[in-house]
C-alpha cells in the first residue's frame, strides 16, 4: 500500500514538475515575443496596469487579451476536467484529457511562432491568445489535482477560482439561490408592515 501511495506522490510530482517548467517556459516565450505573461496573471495585471497608466494603450491590449485567453482557458479547462472527473478513479483521465488540450494549444501556438515572420506580426494576438488560453487549462488541471503545498500567486489563484466557479456554475445559482431568499424575506416584510 504504501509503495503504490510513494509512486502516485512520484507521478503527481513529476507532472506538476513538467507543467511547472511548461507555464515557465510560455512566460518567457511571450515576454519576449508580445511582452505578456500568460501563465502568470498577477505580472500580466501589474503590465496591464502599468500600459493604461503610461498610456501604451497597445501594450496594454495585449496583457488584456492574455487575461481574456486564460479566463477562456480555465473555462474550458474546467469543463473538459469535470467532464471526465465523476469518481476519483476517472481522474487520470480527466487530467490527461485538459493537458491534452493545453498540448494542443501549444502546438498551435509553437506553428504560428516559427511561422511570424510570414504571416505578420498581427499574429501575435493569436499566439498571446493561444498561450493564456493553454496555461488557463494547465491551472484548472493542476487545481484539480488538489495537491497539498502546490499554491499560485494571489491574482492568478483568484482568477482561476473565479472562472471555475462561474464555468460550474456556482456562482449563479448560489446568487439564484440569494435572490429568492431576498424575495421571500421582502414578501414576509411586506406581510408584517
Amino acid at each position: 500500500m504504501r509503495t503504490s501511495l510513494t509512486n502516485v506522490i512520484r507521478k503527481d510530482s513529476a507532472l506538476v514538475l513538467l507543467l511547472s517548467w511548461t507555464a515557465g517556459s510560455m512566460d518567457a516565450i511571450s515576454y519576449i515575443t508580445a511582452h505578456v505573461l500568460p501563465a502568470n496573471m498577477t505580472g500580466n495585471t501589474v503590465l496591464l496596469g502599468l500600459g493604461l497608466g503610461f498610456g501604451h494603450l497597445a501594450e496594454a491590449t495585449k496583457s488584456a487579451v492574455a487575461l481574456c485567453g486564460y479566463i477562456l482557458g480555465v473555462a474550458l479547462g474546467v469543463l473538459l476536467v469535470d467532464r471526465h472527473y465523476h469518481l476519483q478513479a476517472e481522474m487520470k483521465r480527466a487530467i490527461t484529457s485538459a493537458v491534452a488540450a493545453e498540448a494542443a494549444a501549444l502546438f498551435v501556438f509553437s506553428i504560428v511562432s516559427w511561422n511570424l515572420q510570414i504571416l505578420g506580426r498581427s499574429a501575435v494576438v493569436v499566439l498571446v491568445v493561444l498561450a493564456g488560453v493553454a496555461m488557463g487549462i494547465q491551472s484548472a488541471a493542476v487545481r484539480k489535482l488538489n495537491l497539498p503545498g502546490v499554491v499560485t500567486t494571489y491574482i492568478t489563484g483568484t482568477i482561476t477560482s473565479l472562472t471555475s466557479g462561474f464555468a460550474r456554475g456556482e456562482f449563479a445559482n448560489r446568487m439564484e439561490g440569494e435572490l429568492c431568499t431576498k424575495l421571500i424575506e421582502r414578501k414576509e416584510i411586506g406581510r408584517v408592515a
